[in-house]
């Protein structure tokens, strides 16, 4: 089934003219006002820039604003003695092709390839995750939410009456979230058929395609001086700041769900599916994206290399757990999932899952106090292509709730990476893990 169009295709022609070239007055002077017509061949736009030459052609595309979002390529027609066109300054470009500063134009092949993501991707969950949310289902006529905020290092609870607030009201332990941007996004889901017969019955599971988000800022700023909790305000002040959005291409249940900076939510696996979906937080739209290998439901999720999307583990619909992964390139426009690697080592379950030193990412187990269960792994991920190099069996120094529905560990301090486990309504607390260590701390909040 395909949802993009090919990553080989050029789907950008472009014309560059120098319209004005403004010589400084001293003759040493490199950097000049010029003057570009950037034309689109394909839609005939133009678009007129004045900069710098000392600015890179990669700039200068992107000013244009043609929907590059700064992650292409390009070809320069008979380009024979520019080894980098699109990070070369303009000065080279133009004593390359216009010598004789003449109004000629320049031809130029744009490949758009595919999202756009921050080189430092730890660095943009620290400054785009202020707060994060996890969702709490130990009521049947309510629905919780626990907030850390880690500026202000405090966690509070609020509960909200599921029959007064109607896009909440299907959301139940088989529906998936996360947090970005301090907004809380949930979807899916399945109906009790489906609970009371078991995952092996799918022709009769009801599943649920809601999606909506949260606003986790606006629920903190009920939080009065004091410290007062907002689940001890009645239940008129407790009015849900909810935002319905575009419902799940395909309904589904016990998937998972990412954030990628700057602007994604990614919706992976399912019993029922194996396709992707992306949401555009921006552009509030929600897409088809990719399609997996294997049907995988609860799969612990994690970019690494700032560009490959992974799907560790999970289990499919009839209770047999996977321990192979799947990775997906988000740089390219047409994204496929690979199967990379299969360790017989590796006792899958619903992992927790954090970055580490170097390169290292931490698979961290659930169960506790289960002998041949309670296990947990260092994934080493190497630069390239290649599938993991190592991944090894490890001890994690920790104790208490290891229930991960959000599975990520949220990069928020230096060297700290930050989960709220399930059930946190009840027992208050947040895990901070150390990533120079390895160690996790169990941190109670009163």
């Amino acid at each position: 089934m395909g949802v993009c169009c090919d990553n080989n295709s050029v789907n950008r022609k472009l014309t560059i003219k120098v319209k004005r070239r403004k010589k400084s007055r001293r003759a040493k002077e490199k950097v000049e006002d010029m003057e570009f017509e950037v034309i689109d061949v394909n839609d005939n736009i133009t678009h007129k820039i004045l900069t710098k030459t000392n600015q890179t052609l990669r700039e200068l595309l992107t000013l244009a604003d043609f929907n590059l979002n700064g992650n292409f390529d390009i070809q320069l027609k008979n380009s024979t003695n520019i080894s980098d066109e699109l990070n070369t300054n303009l000065k080279d470009i133009i004593d390359s092709y216009y010598p004789d500063e003449s109004l000629l134009s320049l031809t130029v092949l744009v490949n758009n390839k595919g999202l756009s993501i921050p080189s430092n991707i730890k660095k943009a969950y620290e400054e785009n995750t202020p707060i994060i949310g996890s969702a709490i289902f130990d009521n049947n006529t309510k629905f919780g939410l626990s907030l850390f905020n880690k500026d202000k290092n405090t966690l509070d609870t609020v509960y909200f009456d599921k029959s007064t607030n109607e896009y909440i009201q299907k959301f139940n332990l088989y529906s998936a979230f996360c947090s970005a941007k301090g907004i809380f996004y949930i979807s899916g889901g399945e109906g009790e058929v489906g609970v009371e017969n078991g995952l092996g019955n799918m022709d009769e599971v009801e599943f649920f395609g809601n999606f909506v988000a949260i606003d986790m800022n606006e629920l903190l700023m009920g939080i009065n001086s004091d410290r007062k909790s907002i689940s001890n305000m009645s239940e008129d002040d407790s009015i849900m700041p909810v935002r319905k959005l575009p419902s799940l291409n395909i309904e589904r249940s016990w998937h998972s769900m990412i954030f990628i900076p700057n602007k994604y939510i990614f919706i992976v696996g399912g019993t029922n599916t194996k396709m992707v979906e992306r949401y555009d937080i921006e552009k509030n739209e929600l897409k088809l994206d990719s399609e997996l290998k294997e049907i995988r439901c609860e799969p612990a999720l994690c970019l690494v290399n700032n560009n490959y999307l992974y799907a560790f583990c999970g289990f499919n619909p009839f209770n047999n757990f996977n321990n192979n992964i799947e990775k997906c390139d988000l740089l390219k426009k047409k994204r496929e999932w690979e199967i990379i690697g299969c360790s017989s080592n590796i006792i899958a379950s619903f992992f927790g899952i954090s970055y580490y030193k170097d390169n290292d990412i931490l698979l961290i187990s659930p169960k506790d106090n289960v002998e041949d269960e309670n296990k947990n792994y260092i994934v080493k991920i190497g630069d390239d292509d290649d599938s993991p190099d190592e991944i090894n069996e490890t001890v994690l120094q920790y104790n208490g709730i290891r229930t991960f529905k959000d599975k990520l560990f949220y990069p928020m301090f230096d060297n700290y990476c930050i989960n709220i486990p399930m059930n946190v309504g009840k027992n208050k607390t947040v895990l901070m893990l150390d990533t120079d260590t390895g160690n996790i701390e169990c941190k109670n909040f009163t």
